[in-house]
This record gives structure tokens, C-alpha cells and sequence, in this order.
């Protein structure tokens, strides 16, 4: 395995970390934040990125989708981590 790729895909992960974390703040605490963040317009525009994280199909089994993705990457980053890659062990 190159040396590299443990430490691109780490980044990778933390990078998510962020925008997934971000985005579940902002479900929960600040709906507000993530309507004025949206590169893409505001909520008088066709396209809103608020309505879209508060919508009904952005839960599943009563949690946010964005909640989904922040346990993702906190389990991508434990495996990613460049320790992990070099361990003998495949847990």
C-alpha cells in the first residue's frame, strides 16, 4: 500500500467529519445558519438548502440523515487513521 493513501483518505474523512457535523448542528440548533451558508441561494430562491435538511425525507427512523453521516465518518476516520492501516490485524 502507497504511503500516501492513508493520509488522503484520513483528510478525506475528517473533511466530511466537518460538513456532516456542520449540518447536524444546524438541524438541531440553527436551521437559520445553514440557510444563510447556502452557496447555491437563499430560501426566497428556487433552490434551499434549509428546506432541504428540515424536509420529511431528510429523517430516518426519527433522525436526521446528517446525524447518519457524522457516525460515518467518525468510524471512517478510527479505520483510515494511518496506525490503523499499518496494524497486522484486520479489525
Amino acid at each position: 500500500m502507497s504511503r500516501w493513501r492513508p493520509i488522503a483518505t484520513t483528510i478525506i474523512a475528517v473533511l466530511g467529519l466537518g460538513v456532516s457535523g456542520y449540518l447536524t448542528w444546524g438541524h438541531y440548533f440553527d436551521q437559520a445558519s445553514i440557510n444563510n451558508t447556502c452557496p447555491l441561494g437563499k430560501t426566497t430562491t428556487a433552490i434551499c438548502c434549509g428546506c432541504v435538511t428540515s424536509s420529511a425525507q431528510s429523517m430516518i427512523f426519527g433522525l436526521p440523515v446528517a446525524l447518519y453521516g457524522l457516525l460515518y465518518f467518525v468510524a471512517m476516520i478510527a479505520i483510515c487513521l494511518p496506525v490503523a492501516s499499518r496494524s497486522p490485524s484486520m479489525w
